[in-house]
């Protein structure tokens, strides 16, 4: 929950974040293939959100996760995850541990298929994945 401009005792904006989120967008471009399967890091602790700037569709590639991959260090232990390739609105927000396997699906149509992210970092934890990227610094 916000607490307001002057934060926490921990002088933290929003419970547990102690450090400016880091945000970007990646752009799956036309007929762009299918990504292998990665996860952003294997740290606690980081949260990715990631809103389509367009409507995503089977043809232009959504983010296919494999939910509970998070756990024991990404192994699936003994059976194959289940995947999940969420229909995002343009606008709608899709939140995931960081951990979580995941790819961008083929763009087979004609048009950039941009999506924003932020990734959030709780606690100490830290992002190493996109130590460069641009933060949302706080006023």
């Amino acid at each position: 929950s916000q607490r307001g401009s002057e934060g926490n005792a921990a002088g933290e904006r929003f419970d547990g974040v102690c450090t400016p989120p880091i945000a970007g967008c990646v752009v799956s471009l036309p007929r762009a293939l299918t990504q292998s399967w990665h996860s952003d890091g294997a740290e606690a602790g980081l949260f990715n959100v990631f809103v389509p700037l367009l409507s995503l569709t089977r043809a232009n590639g959504p983010t296919e996760l494999r939910p509970g991959t998070h756990l024991h260090q990404g192994l699936a232990r003994g059976h194959v995850a289940p995947r999940e390739a969420p229909l995002l609105r343009a606008g709608e927000m899709l939140l995931f541990d960081y951990r979580v396997r995941h790819r961008g699906l083929a763009n087979d149509s004609e048009e950039p298929r941009p999506v924003a992210y932020v990734t959030y970092a709780i606690g100490e934890a830290k992002d190493a994945n996109f130590p460069d990227a641009v933060t949302l610094a706080y006023d």
